[in-house]
């Protein structure tokens, strides 16, 4: 997952609530990429994936995995010290990497020869930046050699297909968050009102209901916020298209990496963006991001929903990780209906990638493939402090781990609803997305401010955008 930066995400996320939604060595790890796997029986039981054999060469080889340096990332260690153990003449050295520094020391460090084996998209550039840049490998060689099949492991065909780029597959997913409703149970029940539905079939969960329980739950709890809306992980590019149903860019056919023209101009977008304002300034059923501020107390990083004052959250599932720390009752729903229905939870995918300048390719797509199956997808979780599995054979573990929190079947109900009513973080499909996100995001502060108005905003952006655009396809064209 691109984790941005936490304040600018939960202050974005809240206004949006409002509205309408090579190598280096350190560990040991081998292993070889599972075989096509048998489908699943009719009881529903998956059929054991086997994997492929070890390669007859067993000359000592080192690779190397840059990840983030959190702790919820040490089951990278732990996978590479087993497939070390089933593998003895591969080590996989993981480079942990501060998040600010990911992206500097990863081209800094391919620059200079020495550029890790594995990586996946962690702060601001995503997989299409990676491709566009000729940084990773097409891995269909490697699929089609060890007869690897992510979605016969159990990894939803949506889900692998975010790693594939005009038909060649750069990257296999091992984590993916999707969005989730978090709630408030103690609000509700003074207020009277009925808990939000964990069943995404429930076509009665729409937006607009979600702003009437927000309202009705205020007015029983004075002093209190109805959402604190973070439906695209603070993405001014993605925010609009909860409400409007419509892409904020229109993408290049030839090359989806890139946007060719935007439609922040289009009456849709605008009134999506008002919608959002709106929201926090004239309903009052959110808070604008300078009072996200306040309610943080100066950190950042902290969740405003542990309060107790907010009586619904909505963001990346990543904000599961504070209900042990919430002082009152929290249930887990659906994300309402918005201006798609079949699209309303946003996914957050990482899909890991071989860099282009590796020498031991095999090597690390044999990891990968590792990491992929089963089991290991459920170490992921249990030693990634809760990470969420690509493999959805492997939720089980991700359910059980938050158990002490949450009703079980309400998060099974409101995980695999987000998952098949889901669609990618476009951020992660957008080529000079950081670029992007930064412009929208400064400029627009003011229309969530309530200071100025979305039509007047838009105009106002529009021609930047359109000059940035034009200068990330120049960019590409260039080589540069």
């Amino acid at each position: 997952m691109k984790k941005r930066n936490a304040t600018l995400a939960i202050l974005l996320a809240l206004a949006m609530c409002l509205g309408l939604f090579a190598a280096c060595g350190n560990n040991t790890t081998t292993t070889t990429a599972p075989p096509a796997t048998t489908a699943a029986a009719d009881t529903g039981t998956p059929a054991p994936v086997p994997s492929p054999s070890p390669t007859d060469d067993q000359t000592p080889v080192t690779i190397s995995l840059m990840t983030l340096s959190s702790s919820d990332k040490g089951y990278f260690n732990v996978l590479a010290d087993q497939f070390h153990a089933l593998h003895p003449n591969i080590t996989v050295n993981i480079i942990n990497t501060p998040y600010d520094d990911f992206d500097s020391k990863l081209l800094t460090m391919n620059a200079s020869g020495t550029g890790p084996d594995i990586f996946t998209h962690a702060q601001i550039m995503g997989l299409y930046d990676f491709v566009a840049q000729g940084m990773v490998m097409d891995m269909t060689p490697y699929i089609q050699k060890y007869g690897f099949d992510g979605v016969g492991l159990g990894i939803p065909q949506n889900v692998m297909d975010m790693g594939v780029v005009n038909g060649k597959t750069y990257g296999v997913p091992l984590n993916t968050y999707t969005s989730v409703m978090l709630y408030n149970k103690d609000l509700f029940d003074k207020a009277g009102v009925a808990y939000p539905p964990s069943d995404y079939s429930d076509a009665s969960w729409t937006f607009d209901s979600m702003v009437q329980k927000a309202k009705d739950v205020m007015a029983g709890n004075p002093g209190t916020y109805g959402v604190l809306w973070d439906w695209s992980g603070s993405s001014p590019i993605q925010d609009p298209e909860y409400l409007s149903g419509m892409p904020l860019f229109n993408m290049d056919p030839s090359n989806p990496a890139y946007a060719t023209s935007s439609n922040i101009l289009d009456p849709k977008i605008i009134a999506a963006y008002q919608g959002i304002a709106d929201a926090a300034n004239v309903d009052k059923v959110t808070l604008s991001p300078s009072k996200i501020i306040s309610l943080q107390g100066g950190n950042s990083d902290a969740d405003p929903f542990i309060t107790g004052n907010i009586a619904m959250t909505v963001g990346g599932a990543w904000i599961m990780y504070s209900v042990p720390d919430c002082p009152f009752h929290v249930g887990i729903a659906a994300i309402p209906i918005g201006a798609n229905p079949d699209q309303r939870s946003v996914l957050y995918t990482d899909p890991y990638c071989i860099n282009s300048a590796s020498k031991h390719p095999d090597e690390a797509f044999q990891f990968i493939a590792f990491m992929a199956q089963v089991e290991n997808q459920r170490t992921v979780v249990t030693e990634g402090e809760g990470n969420p599995p690509a493999n959805t054979n492997a939720l089980d573990a991700y359910y059980s781990y938050f158990s002490q929190g949450l009703d079980q079947t309400d998060m099974q109900n409101a995980i695999t609803g987000a998952l098949s009513h889901g669609v990618e973080d476009v951020e992660h499909l957008l080529a000079g997305s950081g670029q992007i996100h930064d412009l929208l995001y400064n400029e627009l502060n003011d229309m969530y401010e309530g200071n100025e108005t979305a039509a007047a905003a838009c105009a106002r952006i529009a021609p930047e955008l359109d000059q940035l655009l034009q200068q990330i396809q120049a960019d590409k064209d260039s080589g540069s």
